[in-house]
């Protein structure tokens, strides 16, 4: 039986965009690009299209444009990134290309990840550039946030020597396998929780006895919350069972879809949750429901 709140869309909104560039050439990991002013483009970026477009299809995590994975090495990674778009919510793509024209590696994996995902959400791109060979971890919202910049640098060092020698499959794995740092139930794409939110709320839910999983996101589209907290519960329970509690920074409201009976009084529990939540007081909310969950 499900239970559903009151509130308005999410969808994701678009994160700040922070990025780290690190060049996959064969030069040691000391002299790789590090420093924040090294990540963001000098000029304008190009107005033209690039020279290899991307065309974005759903269910389809792998634009192997470049062709340098067999098939059963692209569908290997395209499982691998549809498990962490479930597991983590990380819009995960792989892309792949010879040409991108007057795009940097920055420019293009934006353009890209826009492309496929319109620039929302918590996301993680890995572009294999073959034009420069400068190489790229796109990452956005929680992936931004709560992936170490030094495991970025260990994991681009390491997909480095692969692509020397031509194992791609093995490049691109290990730079996704960054994605599962993130938080594995708290999915803070409007960046609305503290690191000491996150952590609390990670102790707390990895200890329920139900599955139980946080979004915090925009108002951004015409959806209704009710949809959008639905649309992730089904995402990333995909077994069917489990309780997603969405925040809307816009509406400052709280939405709860589940699988599971909805405890007594529900009503009064949304309420004084909602309450928090239009006091911009997000973590306490959620507290409220996942401790009426748990009971």
């Amino acid at each position: 039986m499900t239970f559903l709140s009151i509130g308005l869309l999410c969808g994701c909104g678009q994160i700040s965009i922070e990025q780290q560039k690190y060049s996959t050439q064969t030069e040691s990991l000391s002299t790789a690009e590090t420093s924040d002013t090294a990540t963001l483009p000098t000029t304008q970026p190009p107005t033209e299209p690039p020279y290899q477009t991307v065309t974005p299809s759903a269910e389809k995590f792998v634009y192997d444009y470049a062709d340098v994975l067999t098939e059963d090495e692209e569908n290997e990674c395209s499982e691998y990134a549809r498990y962490l778009y479930s597991a983590y919510l990380v819009n995960t793509a792989v892309v792949t290309s010879e040409k991108i024209g007057d795009y940097s590696p920055y420019e293009y994996a934006q353009y890209a990840y826009d492309q496929i995902y319109q620039g929302r959400g918590s996301g993680l791109l890995i572009l294999i550039n073959n034009d420069s060979f400068n190489d790229y971890i796109y990452t956005t919202g929680n992936c931004k946030k709560f992936i170490p910049k030094d495991s970025i640098k260990i994991a681009f060092s390491l997909a480095t020597r692969d692509i020397v020698e031509e194992n791609y499959k093995s490049a691109v794995m290990r730079m996704l396998s960054t994605g599962e740092l993130c938080p594995p139930h708290v999915f803070d794409n409007a960046e609305v929780f503290s690191e000491d939110d996150v952590k609390s709320l990670e102790t707390k839910l990895n200890q329920c006895v139900n599955s139980i999983a946080v979004l915090a996101t925009s108002n951004t589209t015409d959806s209704k919350n009710e949809d959008v907290c639905r649309m992730y519960c089904q995402r990333h329970f995909t077994d069917g069972n489990g309780t997603m509690i969405m925040i809307d920074v816009n509406s400052k409201s709280v939405t709860v879809f589940s699988s599971t009976q909805a405890p007594a009084d529900f009503k009064k529990i949304l309420e004084s949750a909602n309450l928090k939540a239009s006091e911009e007081k997000f973590a306490e909310a959620v507290n409220i429901i996942i401790d009426a969950v748990e009971s």
